[in-house]
């Protein structure tokens, strides 16, 4: 968990949780409680995406961390400009591994571009739902509202179930 800005100590008067157990979730020592999270959201409202995420990845590696965005730039902005690179190698990734996409996978002899495919992919994820939660913030977008709104889409449209 990283809260910008905000020393342990602080984010544990607000939340009512202690200093040392804010420090242990921020470095990931310890897992956020899935009963915490409530607690944390409303005294941190403006970082319920992050929060969310984070609480998130503990229960899936599937599901990307949140970016450690002080380790990048402190303009949050700047994690939408990384991920253009990052979805162009996806997308090289995903053509170069056509050729074995295209065929039965039992007839493939060597599976490199594939999982190429899916570690880029990955990374694309990572960036991209980090951009998300950026552009969200900078804007005042709800990143839940939009969510919910393509999840709609996507059923309506018989993409999800």
């Amino acid at each position: 968990m990283k809260l910008r800005h905000v020393t342990a100590t602080q984010v544990g008067r607000d939340s009512g949780y202690s200093q040392p157990a804010i420090s242990k979730y921020r470095t990931g020592a310890a897992k956020i409680p899935l009963e915490s999270v409530p607690s944390l959201m409303r005294a941190f409202p403006e970082q319920g995406e992050e929060i969310l995420l984070d609480v998130a990845h503990q229960f899936s590696e599937f599901l990307p961390p949140v970016m450690n965005g002080s380790a990048i730039s402190e303009n949050p902005l700047s994690r939408v400009v990384m991920l253009v690179p990052q979805l162009q190698q996806a997308v090289t990734a995903v053509n170069n591994s056509l050729d074995e996409l295209s065929g039965p996978a039992d007839s493939i002899h060597g599976a490199d571009d594939p999982e190429d495919a899916v570690i880029q992919i990955l990374d694309a994820n990572f960036y991209g739902i980090n951009a998300a939660i950026a552009i969200c913030h900078a804007f005042g977008f709800s990143l839940q509202d939009l969510a919910n709104e393509r999840k709609k889409y996507w059923k309506h449209s018989k993409l999800a179930r």
